[in-house]
């Protein structure tokens, strides 16, 4: 794969931005047993999506796309055959509370769908590129959050102490020097 050099530098501050964003207040720095594996996760994703990318070269979209989810469907079905994780699977109770079985199905209904646009952004890109400018996600995460957590403290917290935001803010400088360096390039 070769990436321009504008696209290169797109590529910096976009990982740059979503570094800086994903770390928050000091509570978060103390807990540091989170990084090795967000790390390893990291890998196999960068791993997943490249072999992702050579099977759309090969393949078409939609074989490209169902082919490992089949795959994936028979592997998860093959955990079943063990009682004890069939007995667990099939007699949890649900500690949803009353009225956020709409909020789970959103977010489940959300995460597919950025899941299929992520795999037809890969068929049509580079996955380099396209994984990079998922920082813009962060981005997104952060927003939200925020809004969230200033209209329903209750439901959700973010820090929003000065330094915090700045933070953000300067994360979400660079995310969007990226996507506008990849949209002009």
């Amino acid at each position: 794969e070769r990436l321009t050099l504008s696209q290169i530098v797109a590529f910096v501050f976009l990982i740059a931005g979503g570094v800086l964003i994903s770390f928050g207040g000091a509570s978060e720095a103390k807990k540091k047993g989170w990084i090795v594996p967000a790390l390893l996760g990291g890998i196999l994703f960068a791993c997943f999506y490249i072999l992702t990318k050579y099977i759309f070269l090969h393949e078409t979209l939609v074989n490209g796309f169902l082919r490992p989810r089949i795959f994936t469907a028979g592997l998860a079905l093959l955990l079943l055959f063990e009682k004890k994780t069939r007995a667990a699977v099939f007699s949890c109770q649900s500690t949803l509370p009353k009225g956020a079985y709409g909020a789970f199905l959103l977010g489940q209904v959300s995460g597919s769908g950025s899941f299929i646009l992520i795999q037809y952004a890969i068929s049509l890109a580079s996955p380099t590129l396209v994984n990079a400018l998922q920082g813009s996600q962060y981005a997104f995460v952060f927003l939200l959050t925020a809004g969230v957590s200033f209209f329903f403290p209750k439901f959700l917290k973010e820090s929003l102490r000065p330094r915090v935001l700045i933070q953000k803010i300067a994360a979400l400088c660079s995310i969007g020097a990226g996507v506008a360096i990849l949209s002009f390039a």
